[in-house]
C-alpha cells in the first residue's frame, strides 16, 4: 500500500502542475483502477461475505476515483484504445451503461 500511496503522490503532484497532462491522468486513473480491479479479483476468491463485502466496497470505490482521471486522460485523447478500454472497464464495474454508450457515440464521430 505504501508504494500505491507514493506513486499517487506523485501523479497528484505532477497534475498540480499540469491538470491536462494526459500521461499523468491516465497513470493516476490506472493505478486507481488496478487497485480496484484486484480487490474485485481477490474477492472473488475467498469464501467470506464479510471480507468479500469490504472488498468489493474498496474495488468500488478504486474505481470511482479512477474515472475522472480516466475521463480526464480520454477528453485529451479520445482516439487512444487504452484509455477507452480501461474507461469502458470502469464504466461496466460501476454499471454505468449509459456512459459505455457515450464513449461509443464520441468514439464514433
Amino acid at each position: 500500500m505504501k508504494n500505491f500511496d507514493n506513486q499517487l503522490e506523485q501523479g497528484k503532484n505532477l497534475l498540480n502542475n499540469k491538470p491536462n497532462d494526459f500521461e499523468a491522468n491516465f497513470n493516476v486513473g490506472n493505478l486507481y483502477y488496478e487497485n480496484g480491479e484486484e480487490s474485485f479479483t481477490k474477492a472473488k476468491l475467498i469464501d467470506s461475505d464479510e471480507e468479500g463485502k469490504s472488498l468489493i466496497s474498496n474495488g468500488t470505490k478504486m474505481m470511482q476515483n479512477s474515472m475522472p482521471y480516466l475521463e480526464k486522460a480520454f477528453d485529451t485523447d479520445p482516439k487512444n484504445k487504452t484509455v477507452v478500454r480501461k474507461l469502458a472497464s470502469v464504466y461496466s464495474y460501476l454499471n454505468l451503461d449509459h456512459k459505455i454508450k457515450g464513449i461509443n457515440e464520441r468514439i464514433d464521430k
